[in-house]
């Protein structure tokens, strides 16, 4: 009777440690089912279009090409067109005094477009002199095609910042801990590449160019900045370091 009864406890025992446990995983399960994301929540980095090659896809294929020396650069207020938005043309000044002229003044969304023409085939990097102006909006954001083209997919997203300050000097409570200021906006001009806004690539992005006459189109909804010139370049490659340890006098004379 006594192995009986052990036999029995020890049938139950096992039969409420495989449920409790089997109730677990089941509830584990259902759990993760049930809070998983749907396919809305997701935000992969994906091309706009079948058709348009990822910046990685669009690299690989020019990388080779050559980088012109020649500096191409556009008044702001030299554009061929703008439309769909608020636009005037003029002299602005940033909130400490800097003031500059010819340039566009974007105060919407809408539509931008800048001719020009290039000597040599090759590969163009894209520097913008802009200065934010204050906006609801924390960044600005448009899209650029060439030719009316967007040539990769991170073109349909390219960022510029906008400038933070402290709205006060930063002070301390009673017991001498500092306290952060608010942060907001302030308009300063800027110069600065177009870079990748994904944050795959470190260097500024690139676009290839025939010899010949050529269009930039800027696309916004909301862009609020002055732009003050487009320059068309290359960055100066700078040496590696054992080229310049070779260039270096260690002799100490």
């Amino acid at each position: 009777m006594k192995k009986m009864h052990l036999f029995r406890t020890f049938t139950a025992v096992c039969m409420a440690f495989s449920m409790t446990f089997g109730n677990i995983g089941g509830t584990l399960t259902v759990s993760a089912a049930e809070n998983a994301p749907s396919d809305g929540d997701y935000y992969p980095i994906e091309p706009v279009s079948a058709d348009i090659p990822t910046y990685s896809a669009y690299y690989d294929k020019y990388a080779s090409a050559e980088r012109p020396d020649k500096i191409i650069t556009i008044n702001g207020a030299d554009c061929i067109s703008a439309e769909n938005g608020e636009f005037s043309v003029g002299g602005y000044a940033d909130s400490f005094g800097g003031e500059r002229e010819n340039c566009l003044i974007w105060e919407s969304g809408g539509e931008v477009i800048y001719g020009f023409d290039t000597q040599e085939s090759g590969n163009y990097c894209i520097s913008v002199s802009f200065c934010p102006m204050i906006s609801d909006s924390p960044e600005i954001e448009f899209s650029l095609a060439v030719d009316g083209e967007i040539p990769y997919s991170t073109a349909s997203h390219i960022k510029l910042n906008r400038v933070w300050v402290n709205e006060k000097d930063i002070s301390t409570d009673m017991r001498g801990n500092q306290i952060r200021p608010t942060q907001v906006q302030t308009e300063q001009w800027q110069e600065t590449f177009l870079g990748d806004s994904d944050g795959l690539f470190s260097e500024p992005l690139f676009i290839h160019l025939e010899k010949g006459h050529h269009e930039l189109t800027f696309t916004a909804e909301r862009a609020e900045f002055v732009l003050e010139s487009l320059t068309l370049c290359n960055q100066e490659k700078l040496p590696t370091y054992a080229e310049y340890a070779a260039d270096c006098d260690f002799s100490g004379t």
